[in-house]
Order: structure tokens, then C-alpha cells, then sequence
């Protein structure tokens, strides 16, 4: 898992940290739009992120600018944020 996260650039780690944020909980499906309205994610390219992030199987299209996680996927977002969470906050997390 960690040699997933560390291969991420800063862009898709990024991208990853909202993902679980909008995506609906049920499906895990998400559109670009909602990426994009993202404050921190303006600069970003987020349809190229996207395809990269396809490209390492963490995440898949469903139709046009509607994405849905991998259960890869999701477990590298969660990773994602958690050390995310350590490095800004300090702060750990529990898994049940």
C-alpha cells in the first residue's frame, strides 16, 4: 500500500484527499465538476490526474466526467489522507 502511495505525485495525492470527501458512499462514483469546484484543485488538471490515476488502477470511468473509485483505490485515498492527516495535524487514526 505504501509503495502505491509513495509512487502518487503531489497532484494525485491531492486529488486522492478529496475523493472520499464527495464521492457517494454507496457507489463511490464522483464527477470531475465536483473536483473542480475544489478550492485547492483550480490549478490542477484534474481530468489528466484522473487518466493518470486510471492508468494505475485507482480509479475508473463510468460514463463521461463520471468517475468511480477502485477498491485500491479507496484504500490508497484513505492512506492518502491519513498521513496527511499526521503531517499537518499530528494526528492518528484508528481502523476498526
Amino acid at each position: 500500500m505504501l509503495a502505491v502511495v509513495g509512487m502518487l505525485s503531489e497532484a494525485e495525492k491531492l486529488v486522492l484527499r478529496y475523493v472520499p470527501r464527495i464521492s457517494k458512499s454507496d457507489s463511490n462514483i464522483f464527477s470531475e465538476k465536483q473536483l473542480t469546484k475544489k478550492k485547492a484543485l483550480r490549478e490542477i488538471e484534474v481530468d489528466r490526474v484522473l487518466k493518470s490515476l486510471q492508468d494505475a488502477g485507482l480509479v475508473q470511468p463510468v460514463k463521461r466526467k463520471v468517475w468511480q473509485t477502485t477498491p485500491l483505490g479507496r484504500k490508497v485515498a484513505h492512506e492518502v489522507m491519513e498521513q496527511w492527516l499526521r503531517r499537518r495535524f499530528d494526528f492518528e487514526t484508528v481502523r476498526r
